[in-house]
């Protein structure tokens, strides 16, 4: 999934206000979502900034276990 651009963000944090879900299919052996982030160059390539990766294991054996959406925040 892609959020939008945030341009000229001259102090390094962005504004995001997005709620994203993701199906998946439950059992399965590991439950790990993750992120990167690149900036955007009109002119030239865009460059990589930072990744993160976490585990949500335990939210969705829950949501398997009581058939229930599980809200992560």
């Amino acid at each position: 999934m892609r959020t939008d651009t945030h341009f000229r963000s001259t102090n390094g944090k962005g504004s995001f206000n997005w709620r994203l879900v993701f199906k998946t299919v439950l059992p399965q052996e590991k439950q790990r979502i993750s992120f990167k982030i690149w900036d955007k160059d009109l002119l030239s390539s865009s460059d990589y900034i930072s990744e993160a990766s976490f585990d949500f294991d335990k939210f969705a054996q829950r949501a398997f276990e009581h058939e229930e959406i599980v809200a992560v925040n």
